[in-house]
């Protein structure tokens, strides 16, 4: 059976993404207060005002799939690039992996 399938599996990921959605949102938040204390002007804090924006957009996107569909997301990607340098160690520099 899948660990991410039952319950407690779903909790420890629901759990392991809010901690990581609120250590994010806990740096931006430190990141605006340095560029008001830097310049003193609300135009300087656009940048993390848009960052937290979009960390909210994929956290939302995140919890409303599974946790197994979006580790998917992540692995395909990173194969890609994976086996894309294992062929070039392989072809290019000959060196057998």
């Amino acid at each position: 059976m899948n660990l991410l399938n039952t319950e407690f599996g779903r909790f420890l990921w629901r759990v392991f993404i809010i901690v990581i959605f609120l250590g994010i949102m806990f740096l931006i938040i430190k990141s605006a207060m340095a560029s008001w204390k830097r310049t003193e002007k609300v135009l300087s804090m656009m940048d993390e005002v848009i960052e937290g924006l979009v960390v909210l957009v994929i956290f939302c996107v995140i919890m409303a799939n599974d946790a197994s569909t979006v580790i998917g997301w992540v692995t395909t990607p990173l194969m890609w690039i994976i086996n894309l340098i294992k062929t070039f160690f392989r072809e290019v520099l000959g060196i057998p992996l």
